[in-house]
């Protein structure tokens, strides 16, 4: 089967293409720079250019990873990609006589971080970011696909080697002393090893119709993380101890974060900050692991593999 990525060169998207090609499928990825071995030109934001890399490719599955995914408070214009670009791909999909099925990937921000959504493709975005993505599910919906079989994904945190500056920068933090844990209790999180992500994602592009149109599932690990056990393993790794502090004093920070904010001071912790560390989210596995099966690779393995990639390498990527 030959799938076309778009967002090949993302931290998913290279996990994707890896995989599918490891299943021997033949997969090309959209690119707005110079492409190069297996990569057509095409950008998200100009529907010609989508249109032709569709008909120089003849892709059977698209998968849409493209998107802006910084978490910053940006204005709705700065997230095109993510609502206008997906619009741009339906359209050109719709026309395209190779394409059968597309996946468009989303995200669990389309939905308040901590509540179960009821039905499952419920929207309620928190976030600029979060707000951009569910309007990407809701041309996707009311344009049924634009004809096409299609699936929205809502992806959770990716982690695993080349994973995001951002996440990195948390390890970096644990090796100098200057992470702390906020309490000690258990805090449990619904979370995705990117080889596992990939895995799954896989799997609804090779699923049958009936299994999987006009449906919506939560991409994350078989296996909730505990979010204290697992940053006290790679601290493990380290030689250190996770210094712990109380959340009364979290919450005095917090609130000094908010100040410095509105004197355009940027605090490490602010009360959304600290919200959104302390907030549990545990998402409703079955739906993909009905079409999936279980993930193979369990967090203790993740840790090791993304503790030997940062080990050689993941500090350079700061």
């Amino acid at each position: 089967m030959h799938v076309l990525i778009t967002g090949s060169r993302g931290f998913v998207g290279r996990a994707l293409a890896a995989h599918l090609r490891g299943l021997g499928h033949q997969v090309t990825g959209l690119t707005r720079s110079l492409p190069g071995a297996g990569e057509v030109a095409g950008d998200m934001l100009d529907p010609a250019s989508l249109a032709l890399a569709l008909e120089r490719t003849q892709p059977a599955v698209v998968v849409n990873l493209a998107a802006r995914t910084d978490l910053q408070d940006g204005a709705a214009a700065d997230y095109a990609v993510n609502d206008e670009g997906v619009r741009n791909l339906m359209t050109a999909c719709a026309s395209a006589r190779s394409v059968r099925r597309v996946i468009w990937g989303s995200s669990q921000l389309a939905h308040r971080i901590g509540e179960t959504p009821e039905p499952s493709d419920a929207l309620d975005p928190q976030t600029p970011y979060g707000r951009s993505k569910a309007e990407g599910e809701r041309i996707v919906r009311s344009g049924d696909g634009g004809g096409k079989e299609w699936v929205v994904t809502r992806s959770t945190t990716i982690w695993g080697p080349g994973q995001s500056a951002h996440y990195t920068r948390v390890l970096r933090l644990i090796e100098s002393g200057r992470y702390f844990h906020i309490g000690r209790s258990p805090l449990k999180k619904s979370y995705s090893y990117v080889e596992n992500c990939a895995a799954q994602i896989a799997s609804l592009v090779l699923a049958d119709a009936a299994m999987v149109h006009r449906g919506t599932f939560y991409l994350c690990d078989s296996e909730d993380i505990d979010l204290v056990a697992f940053y006290d393993a790679f601290a493990a790794h380290m030689g250190r101890r996770i210094p712990v502090m109380p959340r009364s004093i979290a919450r005095t920070l917090a609130r000094v974060g908010d100040a410095g904010a509105a004197l355009g001071l940027a605090l490490p912790l602010t009360r959304a900050r600290l919200t959104n560390i302390l907030t549990p989210y545990r998402y409703d596995q079955r739906p993909i692991e009905a079409v999936h099966g279980t993930t193979a690779i369990s967090m203790e393995e993740g840790i090791e593999r993304t503790w030997r990639w940062y080990d050689a390498q993941g500090r350079a990527a700061l």
